[in-house]
């Protein structure tokens, strides 16, 4: 099962839903698709879509996924935490998905520190689903530890530098 989740932002984020449900409508992955979808009005027609889950739902989906796909934003720390690579997809100013490149920003900083996959270019997604074990394989050999201990050495890691940015 692939997990995709945008998160609670009230910023809209279709172009990773329809990115996502046109991957899930060629059927070609193998996967079913289970979308959190949050306040967008694209809602995804070949996945199990909600717009929102609770905590404990968001985590037992992380927990079962094979692939976890995210926003940038903490979801990427509870798939780490899961021993997962998660696929971050941050959402971009340029394109009016968001204010600031926060999550961009986010993203370039987790990826130099842990095993997680980042999707700048949505036409890029499909490939990086299809060739996701591999992908993941290698990025895991880079950075070796996972589960919660990765997790809590990304964790350390942003914070240091988040001191850095903001003395």
């Amino acid at each position: 099962m692939i997990f995709v989740t945008v998160g609670t932002d009230h910023h809209q984020f279709p172009r990773l839903l329809r990115a996502v449900d046109d991957i899930a409508g060629t059927g070609e992955v193998g996967d079913e698709f289970v979308v959190q979808y949050g306040m967008n009005n694209y809602v995804p027609r070949h996945c199990e879509a909600h717009d929102f889950l609770p905590f404990d739902s968001m985590k037992t989906y992380i927990d079962r996924a094979r692939i976890v796909v995210t926003h940038g934003s903490s979801t990427a720390l509870l798939a780490l935490a899961a021993d997962k690579s998660p696929i971050i997809v941050p959402r971009l100013k340029r394109l009016n998905e968001i204010i600031d490149d926060h999550q961009w920003q986010f993203a370039q900083c987790v990826k130099d520190i842990a095993p997680v996959l980042v999707v700048d270019d949505i036409r890029e997604l499909d490939t990086t689903i299809q060739n996701y074990d591999e992908l993941a394989r290698e990025r895991r050999a880079r950075f070796g530890a996972t589960g919660q201990e990765g997790s809590d050495t990304a964790v350390q890691m942003l914070h240091a530098t988040i001191r850095r940015w903001f003395p």
